[in-house]
């Protein structure tokens, strides 16, 4: 809400709606985009949902016209499992400008029951946190930021390069040598290399005043 209210976007993708909680934070005058194959929305939002999978929708030949890109800001929250979610993210880096802002959800898994490849609880984040560490490893380019948001953490990123093809490149590489790694015993341990700003209005905004 914080980010909506300071940046403005003129447009806004996300991927993975669930209930639209989040969805519902857009501003009226923001022309907003949802994907998820299954959204279980818990009141009417506004803004365009295709409930297909990201795959689906970033496939579509009329995209660019659909999302009237460059998306200027994009939330990924969708399938927790972190080589559908690079490819989201390499999908909307697609449709971004530089200035453009990525935020990713769930990369602090705060205990190793809830960063599973199978879900077999309520609250659930995946592996999604092999993601940050990839795009840390793989991408010195981008500016990264972590926001300490309960209960699973938020990524900000930007300084985007839509050209940029490395992950596209070598994603079977990288998800082959990724996939075997398993989360710290000290889960503070994924999040400790990154940049990070306060969880709080003045401290997320002051970041965002640099871009």
């Amino acid at each position: 809400g914080w980010i909506h209210d300071y940046r403005r976007p003129r447009n806004y993708l996300e991927i993975g709606v669930n209930l639209g909680l989040s969805f519902a934070l857009v501003r009226p005058e923001t022309r907003a985009i949802g994907v998820d194959p299954v959204p279980n929305l818990s009141q009417p939002v506004a803004g365009r949902i295709f409930k297909e999978t990201s795959d689906v929708f970033f496939a579509r030949p009329d995209l660019r016209n659909i999302v009237d890109a460059p998306v200027e800001l994009s939330f990924i929250d969708g399938l927790h499992s972190f080589e559908q979610t690079l490819r989201d993210f390499i999908n909307v880096e697609r449709l971004a400008a530089p200035t453009s802002l990525i935020v990713l959800h769930d990369v602090h898994p705060f205990r190793p029951e809830v960063a599973t490849r199978d879900r077999h609880r309520i609250f659930w984040t995946g592996d999604v946190w092999k993601t940050a560490a990839i795009l840390k490893q793989e991408r010195p380019d981008l500016s990264l930021t972590y926001v300490p948001a309960s209960p699973s953490g938020m990524l900000l990123v930007t300084n985007l390069d839509p050209v940029q093809s490395s992950l596209d490149d070598r994603f079977a590489e990288i998800v082959a040598a990724w996939m075997p790694r398993t989360l710290p015993e000290n889960t503070a341990e994924v999040v400790a290399g990154f940049a990070r700003t306060a969880n709080t209005e003045a401290a997320v905004c002051a970041y965002l005043s640099r871009f």
